[in-house]
């Protein structure tokens, strides 16, 4: 999917601030009414126990490729930078919140792990693929049945998907999921998908995909710890290197 404005494809650090949130606030959730889970650039409340997020753009790398797609293909632009994300966690001890430090430093690690899908970048234009493909004909139906799907573990009612097959591409909002292997989208499709791959655009659960960016590489770097009064302070640190994809480029 591409963008619709070039400053779009420029303002990196919004989306992967976003994408944190929404996956931290998912694993969060039996505690979400006690840790409060931030970027820093949009909040000046001091809430603790609480993670902050914060994306940091570095140096871009040589050599400079074109852009590969949009209306300007061929124009030069950097498309790879090195980057840092970091996750602070706060607590107050005049508030009893020591356990709380614990939990909440060792949950974003969680969060962060090899093995988590906090940048979901796999798949067509940066969304996600999901597990099975589609069984059978949607042409004229709102039907998927689903053919070694996990509807109900990876999809929420409200969640978009895409539908890429043979006969092209679909793009719907998820109505119902009746099983694993069955959901109603909110309008018919005009195509049959039989045989496709489904991507989860946007969810409500997992948050948005990275439609407009790759992560290359993502390692920990560091944590500090520091106290500030009653306060604690961990600054967890990971080095990234991400990229700008080629079908980001607005079309005009």
């Amino acid at each position: 999917m591409a963008a619709t404005k070039l400053w779009e494809v420029y303002d990196i650090e919004t989306p992967f601030e976003k994408a944190a949130v929404a996956h931290m606030a998912n694993v969060f959730s039996d505690d979400l009414g006690q840790y409060s889970i931030v970027r820093t650039i949009n909040d000046d409340t001091l809430l603790t126990p609480r993670i902050e997020v914060r994306f940091e753009l570095g140096d871009a790398m040589e050599p400079i490729p074109q852009r590969g797609g949009g209306a300007s293909a061929s124009t030069l632009d950097y498309r790879n930078f090195n980057a840092q994300f970091f996750a602070r966690v706060v607590t107050d001890n005049a508030q009893d919140q020591e356990d709380d430090h614990h939990k909440a430093r060792g949950t974003v690690r969680q969060c962060l792990a090899v093995s988590s899908d906090i940048f979901s970048t796999t798949g067509s234009a940066g969304a996600p693929q999901l597990t099975g493909t589609v069984d059978g004909n949607t042409a004229l139906s709102n039907v998927v049945n689903g053919d070694g799907t996990e509807f109900s573990d990876e999809l929420a009612v409200g969640d978009t998907i895409r539908i890429e097959s043979s006969a092209g591409n679909d793009t719907k909002v998820v109505q119902t999921i009746n099983s694993n292997t069955q959901l109603l989208v909110t309008s018919d499709f005009a195509l049959n998908h039989s045989g496709g791959n489904i991507f989860r655009v946007q969810s409500f659960t997992y948050g948005p995909a990275l439609e407009l960016f790759t992560v290359n590489y993502m390692k920990p770097e560091s944590t500090v710890y520091e106290t500030d009064g009653t306060f604690n302070v961990s600054e967890l640190s990971y080095n990234m290197v991400i990229g700008i994809r080629s079908d980001a480029w607005p079309a005009s």
